[in-house]
């Protein structure tokens, strides 16, 4: 199993960057050559979906996340969601989001994600990838949240 953890930090608060946890922030956060459709989100609260197709050059891929666990606290909130239905080359894909406030209403997100593939090789070949896919959304969100409001 590989692992990696993207750090975010962000000019928002918790409740900010949860009601904007939805399939069009997936959807703008997702790099264009996926073509991501998010068929169903029902939210992060225990036991929601999501559904999602991909396409890469044409080749349809079927996801289904759900979420396992949500854990708020006093300082933000912890979503771990688990695919229960994921493409080739997946076996298991965990992802853990971790959503904390910081110091003078900033906002940490840690992405950590954990995938397995049929072999050890593959889940080497296939990181830069994982890692790329994933670290394109962190300047999309740094966009979205940390302009400067000029009235």
């Amino acid at each position: 199993m590989k692992s990696l953890v993207i750090n975010t930090t962000l000019k928002a608060s918790v409740d900010e960057i949860l009601s904007n946890f939805n399939a069009k922030t997936m959807q703008e956060a997702t790099p264009p050559f996926i073509n991501l459709e998010v068929t169903r989100f029902d939210g992060v609260e225990y036991a929601n979906q999501t559904h999602m197709i991909t396409s890469i050059l044409g080749h349809y891929q079927s996801w289904i996340i759900e979420v396992m666990q949500t854990k708020r606290t006093d300082k933000g909130i912890i979503i771990r969601t688990e695919a229960t239905e994921c493409p080739f080359p997946f076996n298991l894909w965990i992802h853990t989001y971790h959503i904390r406030m910081l110091e003078n209403g900033m906002t940490k997100i840690t992405d950590n994600i954990k995938y397995k593939t049929e072999n050890f090789l593959f889940d080497l070949l296939i990181y830069p990838i994982v890692y790329f896919i994933m670290y394109y959304r962190k300047p999309i969100l740094m966009d979205k949240y940390n302009k400067e409001v000029n009235i």
